[in-house]
């Protein structure tokens, strides 16, 4: 069994999974966008009404109240006893149509049960209340080479003890002349915010004790290497931690460039303009 993954920068299949289990099934449908799992739902809908509709269609006189059953029929039916609804004009019949009910019944109950709980799992699922830059920006400051993103709040909500980490992802060969990658941690001018009410810009210097000091060709990173942001927050409105990752190639760095206020003060009023967040400008204009 073999499962494809596509990601920002990568398709990723995953070969020899095991079969997929019942906690797989509610992980997947938890990961799923809305689309996908509104589809499922109604998919398993159908399908299971179908199966029991023809159920009761092939069972002779298995639904009292109407003379002459056909499939349409037998599918209302169906649809009745899995929703609970029983509206009272058709009703089972004989042994087996009141077998099929009970199956059915319990089938519904459960199906309401695992959607109930899937739809629970969903909305309360904490959703960052803040975003990090799409980009990057390097540029010299007076003798250092350094490079920046940076993140915003979106919602107005408390984000507290904001733990920030840049690592670089490296490609190299071994003896053997097998090609790996490896993780090294860049450090960050500050790497902990105690609250984050608006934006904050986080800057690593390139010097000889970065790892990205010799990773240059010319003026630009080397572009085999990738840089990897990872963000953890409390958010202090629903109290709970929330997580957020970028991942950054090379061609996500602009060079020469610095990030464009996003700040607006008028007396004591203060606006951030979140849509600002993505946006640069050379160093050396006033323009973006």
């Amino acid at each position: 069994m073999q499962k494809t993954q596509q990601q920002r920068y990568a398709k990723i299949t995953r070969k020899g999974i095991p079969k997929s289990t019942l906690q797989e099934t509610y992980s997947q449908m938890m990961a799923d966008s809305w689309a996908t799992f509104s589809s499922k739902v109604i998919a398993y809908f159908f399908i299971l009404n179908i199966f029991f509709a023809s159920c009761f269609y092939v069972i002779p006189n298995s639904i009292e109240g109407i003379k002459n059953v056909g499939y349409l029929e037998a599918f209302n039916f169906s649809i009745q006893t899995f929703s609970t609804i029983g509206y009272g004009s058709l009703t089972p019949n004989g042994f087996y149509g009141n077998l099929v009910v009970a199956f059915e019944s319990f089938a519904g109950i459960v199906y309401m049960a695992l959607l109930t709980g899937l739809l629970y799992s969903r909305f309360s699922k904490p959703i960052p209340s803040f975003q990090v830059s799409n980009k990057m920006v390097s540029r010299y400051e007076g003798n250092d080479r350094i490079i920046q993103f940076r993140a915003v709040n979106t919602r107005g909500h408390e984000l507290i003890n904001m733990e920030v980490q840049l690592h670089v992802i490296k490609n190299r060969i071994t003896n053997e002349g097998k090609r790996e990658r490896y993780i090294q941690t860049l450090q960050l001018a500050r790497s902990h915010v105690p609250l984050l009410f608006l934006n904050w810009v986080f800057t690593h210097t390139i010097n000889e004790e970065s790892p990205l000091w010799s990773e240059f060709e010319g003026e630009k990173l080397k572009s085999d290497l990738q840089l990897f942001v990872n963000m953890n927050a409390t958010d202090g409105t629903i109290h709970q931690s929330v997580h957020l990752h970028q991942i950054y190639q090379t061609h996500d760095i602009a060079y020469g460039h610095k990030f464009i206020d996003m700040i607006e003060t008028k007396g004591e009023n203060v606006s951030v303009e979140v849509d600002k967040i993505h946006l640069s400008k050379p160093v050396n204009t006033t323009e973006s």
